[in-house]
Parts: structure tokens; sequence; C-alpha cells
């Protein structure tokens, strides 16, 4: 079994989004042999987006993401 943490911040420049965020996530990796394994992770994200045009603030969203993967080796 391994365990797994990363943290990564982000700057958003897309033609009409502008903002910033960032991302927590950790998870963990379980061998059930050498040809398999189940990989599970969870993120906590966060996004700022910049104000609108006007002035007005813009609502930040923030989420929560789990995956969960198996991977088979043939």
């Amino acid at each position: 079994m391994e365990l797994t943490a990363r943290y990564q911040e982000l700057i958003v420049r897309t033609p009409g989004t502008r903002g910033t965020g960032s991302t927590l996530t950790a998870g963990v990796n379980w061998y059930l042999s050498s040809l398999m394994r189940v990989m599970a992770n969870t993120s906590a994200w966060r996004l700022n987006p910049a104000s609108l045009p006007g002035g007005t603030a813009a609502r930040t969203d923030r989420g929560t993401t789990l995956v969960l993967r198996a991977q088979f080796v043939f």
C-alpha cells in the first residue's frame, strides 16, 4: 500500500476567464499483485475568478472530487 499527497496552485488566463486556484489531493495506491493495482484519490479544489467587468466581485468556486481507478497489466 502506498499513500500519496500533492498540493498545486494555478493561474487561469484564458479568453474571457482569469483567476487563481489551488488543489490539495490525497490518495492511496493498493497493489493487489504485480499485475493489478487499485488507486483512489480525493481532491479539494478552489477557484478564485478575477473581478467581473464593472468591478463586481466574482464568486469563489469550491468542490471535492473523488476518483477510483483499477489498473491491469497484461
